[in-house]
């Protein structure tokens, strides 16, 4: 399983949990049984996913999901990014909550797999949200980027090259999901949270977010790996953002410092510039 699904499914787990547990005393009281139009509403909604239909699976978002992602090209942008395809799906337990209805559902999918290029078989399981609005039932899925791209650009210095795989956008934050590779022949050590940088068409430049808090952070590049030769680590660097805009846009990135076995200096690896159109 790729690290972009099991950085999905930590990061589901923990925002589950948190959901469920803000939703107070009535949490704990006997559940009630869950409507089934809210059931349908999220059967439907993998049933467009499942034939990557964006439009009707957009419209059947909660309006403040509609309002997070913008557009239904923001929306698809994301299974675009990392050629998800649903090739099954089953809807497990339902939970029903105040207002919300939690279901289980399992699918059966293929994705890019980032270290080896190839398409892969996953399972992923989650749960879909159906949250009660005036005009009927809206769904509403967790951790998901507003919008997505696979730039695939890539830089090198000192025989290490940096593959910029994925680029995610979220409200307040750009998670960066890169490859880097020894490509030369002596071990080099990267610590990409320390030093990183993101630097925008406008010159504003974003540092690494270096805190020790995951998934917001990538726990192997938070460590720094040692990379030999002809191998590589695959992770992703988060940059904290001011304000969330969507427009086309040129970006920069350097990812350091890293250090050869036995070399006097540091240095870092520029990637781009790069440019993200607006869908």
């Amino acid at each position: 399983m790729t690290r972009h699904v099991s950085r999905l499914a930590s990061a589901v787990a923990s925002l589950a949990a948190a959901l469920a547990s803000g939703l107070g005393p009535a949490a704990d009281a006997a559940q009630p049984s869950p409507n089934p139009a809210a059931i349908a509403v999220v059967d439907r909604y993998m049933r467009a996913l499942s034939a990557r239909d964006w439009q009707t699976a957009y419209g059947l978002l909660a309006g403040s999901q509609q309002r997070y992602f913008e557009n239904r090209s923001n929306f698809a942008s994301n299974a675009l990014a990392t050629h998800y395809t649903i090739l099954k799906y089953s809807l497990g337990r339902a939970i029903a909550h105040p207002d919300v209805v939690e279901v289980q559902v399992k699918q059966n999918v293929t994705l890019l797999d980032v270290g080896t290029g190839k398409t892969i078989p996953a399972t992923v399981k989650e749960p879909v949200f159906a949250i009660r609005q005036q005009s009927g039932w809206g769904v509403k899925q967790l951790y998901q980027p507003w919008k997505a791209y696979a730039p695939n650009a890539n830089g090198t210095n000192h025989g290490v090259e940096v593959v910029i795989t994925r680029v995610e956008f979220f409200d307040k934050r750009i998670v960066v999901d890169c490859t880097i590779r020894n490509v030369g022949k002596v071990p080099v050590q990267i610590l990409p949270m320390l030093k990183s940088t993101l630097t925008d068409g406008a010159g504003h430049t974003f540092a690494a977010f270096k805190e020790a808090v995951f998934p917001l952070n990538d726990v192997e590049f938070f460590k720094g790996p040692r990379i030999y030769p002809l191998h590589q680590s695959v992770g992703y660097i988060t940059f904290v953002i001011t304000e969330k805009k969507d427009e086309t846009q040129s970006y920069s990135l350097a990812v350091g410092p890293a250090i050869e076995d036995g070399g006097a200096q540091t240095f870092s690896v520029p990637v781009g510039p790069f440019t993200l159109p607006k869908l």
